[in-house]
C-alpha cells in the first residue's frame, strides 16, 4: 500500500500547461475545424427540446431501448444475454451514459426481432 501523499504537486509555472490554456493555438484549431462543419462548440448539435430541457442523442436512443425492451417484456439481463452484451452496458446505454457502438445496435435490434432502422423511428 502506498502512503498518502503528503502535498499536492504543483506545476513549476503555477499555472495550467500552454496546451489546457484557452489561448493554444491547438485548442483555436479544434474550434475552428468544428467551425468548418457547421457545429457550434458551445451547444450540442444533436439535442432536440423535450419542453424546457434538451435531450441528446444517447439519451433519447436510451429511452427508445428501455421503452422496445419493456414492450417486448424482457428484463435488461435477458435482452443483454441476447444480445451478447453485458447487462450493465445495456443499463449505461438505457442511461445515454456511453455511446453506442453500430455492431451493438445491431445486435439489440436482432434480439429484439426488429430492423436496425426501427430502432431510429420517431427520432
Amino acid at each position: 500500500m502506498l502512503p498518502p501523499l503528503k502535498r499536492r504537486v504543483e506545476s513549476p509555472l503555477g499555472r495550467p500547461p500552454p496546451f489546457l490554456q484557452s489561448s493554444c493555438p491547438i485548442n483555436s484549431l479544434a474550434h475552428s475545424s468544428l467551425a468548418l462543419f457547421g457545429i457550434s462548440n458551445n451547444a450540442p448539435s444533436d439535442t432536440v427540446n423535450d419542453g424546457e430541457m434538451a435531450i441528446s442523442f444517447p439519451v433519447r436512443l436510451g429511452r427508445r431501448l428501455s421503452e422496445l425492451r419493456e414492450k417486448h417484456g424482457l428484463s435488461q439481463t435477458q435482452l443483454a444475454d441476447m444480445a451478447g452484451i453485458g447487462r450493465a452496458h445495456l443499463s449505461q446505454i438505457e442511461n445515454g451514459a456511453v455511446a453506442v457502438r453500430i455492431d451493438t445496435l445491431y445486435a439489440l435490434a436482432l434480439a429484439l426481432d426488429m430492423k436496425l432502422e426501427e430502432l431510429f423511428k420517431g427520432f
